[in-house]
């Protein structure tokens, strides 16, 4: 083995290391137990626009209402969708009756939970978000920007003002 290789090595378990000894970032460590350079390269080959989506979809830090609420732009936290639970990505894509149908019809399975969301690949989950489903998805433009179910979802069907706060 080069040295080159035994530097790589030893960075991703140096971020590991110190991924596992954070406190914070929890809806991340949902999604990400571990460093996957595969991962990180496919999130740098990204549009702008994707790696926003995906980025926003893995730290939490989106127009789902429990973030909006944390930003003090909505007072409900509760997914729109079900009102059973937050809306954070982990619930939307992986546990709302909401959405349990199109959940199956997507990824073969009603529920998916962080297990199972930890195993589909980045561009899986990317798909599902930007996918409009007829009836059930409102896509809209808002400031030039595309909104898919993960966005959309979140609004309830309100529409946002210029200062983004949803009238």
């Amino acid at each position: 083995m080069n040295i080159k290789c035994k530097i790589s090595q030893w960075s991703v378990q140096e971020q590991n290391r110190q991924w596992h000894n954070i406190k914070s970032c929890h809806q991340t460590k949902q999604f990400m137990q571990v460093v996957n350079i595969r991962l990180r390269q496919y999130a740098v080959r990204l549009s702008r626009k994707d790696l926003r989506l995906l980025v926003g979809l893995l730290t939490g830090h989106n127009t789902l209402n429990r973030h909006l609420t944390l930003l003090r732009r909505t007072d409900d936290p509760l997914c729109p969708l079900c009102g059973e639970e937050e809306d954070t990505s982990l619930h939307l894509l992986g546990i709302c009756c909401a959405i349990a149908e199109k959940l199956c019809e997507f990824f073969g399975r009603y529920f998916l939970g962080p297990g199972g969301l930890r195993q589909e690949h980045w561009s899986t989950l990317l798909r599902f978000v930007k996918k409009p489903v007829e009836g059930f998805y409102n896509l809209r433009l808002i400031r030039g920007c595309a909104l898919g179910p993960l966005e959309a979802s979140a609004l309830g069907g309100k529409t946002p003002a210029p200062n983004g706060k949803v009238r």
